[in-house]
């Protein structure tokens, strides 16, 4: 027995599952439905229409909500290294420098 840790596979996994048990039972509706195949579709496509914008809508929410975060997290990063390299520079200045007569190494 492996012990399985919940990952993207794993969530992708689980989406594909449940949308496999989405388009089984919707086809299962059509096939039980009480009305002619073709008043069924009729009835059907207006909604499946609307959820297809629905959906259009919420990834176009959603990609914008991300390029956002994105540019955040980018100017964030920006800010965090414009501070270190201040302070790596405040630090140069502050180490002393050899004079240009002094040897690294003693003389005998």
């Amino acid at each position: 027995m492996n012990d399985q840790t919940l990952g993207p596979t794993s969530s992708f996994s689980w989406t594909l599952f449940f949308l496999a048990g989405g388009v089984a039972g919707a086809s299962l509706a059509l096939l039980l439905a009480p009305q002619s195949p073709r008043t069924t579709r009729a009835t059907m496509e207006p909604r499946a229409s609307e959820a297809a914008k629905s959906s259009r809508s919420i990834e176009d929410r959603k990609i914008r909500e991300v390029r956002h975060s994105w540019n955040e997290a980018r100017q964030w990063v920006e800010i965090v290294l414009r501070q270190r390299r201040k302070r790596e520079a405040a630090l140069v200045r502050r180490v002393p420098t050899a004079s240009p007569g002094a040897s690294k190494t003693p003389q005998t």
